[in-house]
């Protein structure tokens, strides 16, 4: 056999002394291989029987996010999910949100707080009353009409007058970086 050209090198071919050395070890790499696939089967088979088998604990090891679901000993009378809506768009994603308490089959009264002048008849037009039903009939909503509270200081007032006379747009968020 003649020399064989790799990456510009000549490399010398294998001989039978090498062909010999490299068969000494291949048994050594075998046995590593069975070791770490024993090993790994043993460790697979001790952790099912600590955690699913016969050996397994009572509890669960992990603690769960319902554990108070699965508990059984709360009393869902005293919670309350609440959600306080001053507007149609946040109507709407309070009703997102109490579906997916539904779905979820969540135990604790659901409350929506809305304003007194939204009205609850069919009249057309009137999406905060189509809303407000659909969350009662379909979600189980507790509807309460409420004035909703807010509160304006002469101060802010007279700021808003002064900003609107000097072009400024009240309320907007002043950047460092605005020329």
């Amino acid at each position: 056999m003649g020399k064989v050209r790799s990456l510009g090198k000549e490399v010398p071919p294998v001989t039978s002394a090498m062909q010999q050395d490299i068969r000494a070890h291949m048994p050594q790499q075998r046995r590593l291989i069975q070791f770490a696939v024993v090993a790994t089967a043993t460790s697979l088979i001790l952790l099912f029987l600590k955690y699913k088998g016969p050996f397994a604990p009572e509890r669960s090891v992990l603690p769960t996010l319902f554990s108070a679901h699965k508990d059984g000993g709360v009393d869902w009378s005293q919670f309350a999910y609440v959600q306080y809506v001053t507007s149609v768009p946040y109507l709407c994603n309070s009703l997102m949100l109490f579906s997916r308490l539904h779905e979820l089959g969540s135990k604790a009264d659901r409350l929506l707080l809305y304003p007194q002048q939204y009205n609850l008849d069919e009249s057309e037009g009137n999406a905060a009353g189509l809303l407000l039903r659909r969350a009662r009939e379909n979600y189980g909503v507790i509807l309460k009409p409420i004035e909703v509270q807010h509160k304006e200081s002469l101060d802010c007032k007279s700021m808003r007058l002064r900003c609107l006379s000097n072009g400024h747009v009240p309320n907007a968020p002043q950047h460092k970086y605005a020329g």
